[in-house]
């Protein structure tokens, strides 16, 4: 079996510790490994499996390769070894609780001491800082409840004068209707009086031309005439009609001028 770890473990190892930005090269890895394990750990031709694992293990997804350098990969990442450095720091912070930690308690010894001293005034402190705090929440009730009192008042008020407008609107709203019914009665007895008067007009003609005839004075009886009429008239040349064709002429007379 050989003597050292996992290629798996040594790269993470490596990549860990080198924490390197943009990832560790193959040449700092082999470096890493052969400081800390030697040729003798690691057995012939150990390169030549590195690279052939570091293949592997990017195709996997174990390692991520950027460029010529290699990167944790997801499922390495969670299961990274914490340094021992972090673990001291955890150990010395343990003690430095503890260390306050009785402090705290030979203080707290003490202060019992002064306590069953002390305990009547601070008992009479104490009651009195409740009695105060007692006092101003009664205060802050008190202010709360007034507060809560007007504002339904003032909701109550606003539904009160929303109301009366509401009112007020229906009145003019039935006003305005009114007014109209008024104003189409009145167009309708105009209408009516209008079709009266024309009614009573046609009415009234026929009766006048039946009075023109009864008004009119009665027409007097034809003279006979006289026998110097019926010479005058036969004395009278018959008229001779005008020939057509000099109209014509005169128009062809004007023409020419």
């Amino acid at each position: 079996a050989p003597a050292h770890p996992l290629y798996v473990d040594m790269i993470k190892e490596a990549i860990v510790t080198l924490k390197e930005r943009d990832g560790s090269s193959v040449p700092a890895i082999k470096k890493f490994l052969q400081e800390k394990y030697g040729n003798d750990k690691l057995g012939p031709n150990w390169e030549s499996t590195l690279f052939q694992q570091l293949k592997k293990f990017a195709v996997s997804g174990k390692l991520v390769k950027v460029k010529a350098s290699y990167k944790l990969g997801e499922t390495l990442k969670k299961t990274v070894m914490k340094p021992k450095v972090k673990a001291a720091a955890k150990a010395k912070e343990e003690k430095k609780a503890e260390k306050k930690e009785e402090k705290k308690e030979g203080k707290e010894g003490k202060k019992e001491k002064k306590s069953s001293k002390d305990s009547k005034k601070d008992k009479k402190k104490k009651e009195e800082k409740k009695e105060e705090k007692k006092d101003k929440k009664d205060k802050k009730d008190k202010k709360d409840k007034k507060e809560s009192k007007d504002k339904k008042e003032k909701k109550e008020e606003k539904k009160k004068e929303g109301k009366k407008e509401e009112k007020k609107e229906d009145k003019k709203k039935e006003e305005k209707k009114e007014e109209k019914k008024k104003d189409e009665k009145k167009e309708e007895k105009k209408e009516d009086k209008k079709e009266e008067k024309k009614s009573a007009k046609k009415e009234e003609k026929p009766t006048k031309k039946e009075e023109k005839p009864k008004a009119a004075a009665p027409k007097e009886a034809p003279k006979p005439k006289s026998p110097a009429s019926k010479t005058k008239k036969e004395d009278k040349k018959p008229s001779v009609p005008k020939p057509k064709g000099v109209t014509k002429v005169k128009s062809d007379k004007k023409s020419k001028k």
